[in-house]
């Protein structure tokens, strides 16, 4: 049932960010799905999502997509190291992942 809702927030999130609101929700749901389900499930979510925002915000195929595995990797790399499940990190993970995601 959670994947369900995590699935839908993912869509609604790529539906948002790709027509109406520049900031990186895409990115804040792919990290909520990484910290709640702890498995290797969203890679793909997040190269499909990735995928679909780059069509509709007209960029080229796959520059999201590959942000998106490279920030999530970094996560589960440091997910011993850092305490991913707190409040802090996600502020902070968002906001870094979302200023990188703008420059780059």
């Amino acid at each position: 049932m959670k994947l369900v809702i995590l699935s839908f927030l993912l869509l609604t999130a790529v539906l948002l960010e790709g027509t109406v609101v520049p900031l990186p929700l895409v990115w804040a749901v792919l990290l909520v799905i990484a910290i709640v389900r702890r498995d290797g499930l969203v890679f793909p979510l997040g190269f499909l999502a990735g995928i679909a925002l780059d069509v509709l915000t007209v960029h080229p195929i796959g520059t999201s997509s590959s942000i998106f595995m490279v920030l999530l990797f970094l996560v589960f790399l440091y997910e011993r190291k850092y305490e991913i499940y707190s409040l802090p990190f996600v502020v902070i993970a968002t906001f870094v992942g979302g200023v990188i995601l703008h420059f780059l």
